[in-house]
């Protein structure tokens, strides 16, 4: 993880809910990434028939999403990247000795309209 993995601040956004983090953190400045992300989404999906997984109707994409190289999904990127690193600073035992940890992050889009959803599903050895 990068050094941007500090700047993030959970105490103040952060639940546990059943042993379970849940986080609500407003990234400043999200209206005009997500509308840079939403644009890439909707041209994959007039360009791709994409993938059937869990979704009921819909589009799904492939699951390198967030594997390009275009600049909104680096930000994306970069921002899981850093509350994945403040949640297990968060829910780890407090230590003076540094903590390394290593984790492999996937990404889709999914695109649902009127009467699309996603099947009951799981996602196993994942966090």
């Amino acid at each position: 993880m990068t050094d941007a993995a500090s700047e993030v601040q959970l105490r103040n956004h952060l639940m546990m809910a059943f042993a379970t983090p849940v986080v609500a953190y407003p990234w400043p400045d999200s209206d005009e990434l997500n509308r840079e992300l939403a644009e890439l989404v909707l041209a994959d999906e007039r360009k791709s028939d994409g993938v059937s997984r869990s979704n009921v109707g819909g589009w799904h994409s492939a699951t390198d999403f967030l594997d390009r190289d275009a600049a909104p999904i680096r930000t994306l990127r970069q921002r899981v990247m850093s509350i994945t690193a403040a949640i297990t600073r968060a829910v780890t035992v407090a230590s003076d000795a540094p903590r390394t940890f290593n984790c492999r992050i996937d990404g889709w889009a999914n695109v649902s309209r009127h009467g699309h959803y996603n099947s009951v599903h799981i996602h196993p050895n994942c966090l």
